[in-house]
């Protein structure tokens, strides 16, 4: 079976149309929290800096020479710092399978709001883990050569969703179903992320992401669902905040 690229870009431009309220404004939502996380993460690795040196590192307007400036005040954090910094990034990871989430009802037709961004903190044992597992294989694979980690990447690729859809079901079952499912499917992902490299490139720019993101992900959503065999609304769980 082939998947058609561009009827999956169609169908999801279409969704994202539709679809009330604006799958633009939970997009915003989540790049702001993103955005409030990352800039917290770099006060407690540099007590010192300012709301202005802040923006110009995350709008990448800050000088090399101030920037490596700034790097050489970064020291060893300690435990506090430390634990607080792993906190962030598993909220980072909480909220991404939260946005998921809302990509995964915009596709299908089913409500998705600013409050099922946070559907995700629901399962967080659960994402965390799956997130770890997949993390360590696809390292491993890396440590053989990089291209073994690559197509580790792309097999793993639909494991949140499989999880998102059953929770019930262990990181190791979604890692095996997303084999199974991105079985003859990686070079057709692989193109597909070749055609997104452009809006990937445009989404460094700072919060260009929520029109930007959207878009890749509600794709990448309709190519898991037509794997599936989906037609229309889905079948599976209504997440309702």
């Amino acid at each position: 079976m082939t998947i058609d690229r561009k009827q999956m870009k169609a169908e999801a431009r279409l969704a994202m149309r539709e679809h009330r309220p604006s799958i633009y404004l939970m997009a915003m939502i989540y790049a702001v929290i993103l955005y409030v996380l990352g800039s917290l993460g770099l006060r407690l690795q540099l007590p010192g800096i300012t709301v202005d040196q802040l923006i110009a590192i995350s709008s990448g307007m800050m000088s090399e020479e101030e920037l490596l400036r700034i790097a050489s005040q970064i020291g060893t954090p300690g435990v506090a710092v430390t634990l607080l910094r792993i906190a962030i990034n598993l909220m980072e990871m909480v909220l991404g399978a939260g946005f998921a989430l809302v990509c995964l009802n915009v596709a299908r037709r089913l409500p998705a709001t600013a409050g099922t961004l946070f559907d995700g903190f629901g399962l967080f044992f659960r994402v965390i883990w799956l997130e770890i597992v997949m993390g360590v294989f696809v390292l491993l694979w890396s440590l053989l050569l990089i291209v073994p980690g690559i197509i580790a990447g792309y097999r793993y690729r639909f494991a949140l969703y499989i999880l998102l859809d059953d929770p019930s079901k262990g990181a190791l079952q979604c890692i095996r179903e997303s084999k199974e499912l991105t079985y003859g499917h990686k070079g057709e992902l692989f193109v597909l992320d070749l055609s997104f490299l452009g809006w990937s490139l445009l989404s460094a720019v700072p919060f260009v992401s929520i029109y930007t993101r959207p878009y890749m992900t509600v794709t990448d959503v309709n190519f898991y669902r037509a794997i599936l065999g989906e037609n229309g609304v889905a079948d599976g769980p209504v997440w309702e905040s």
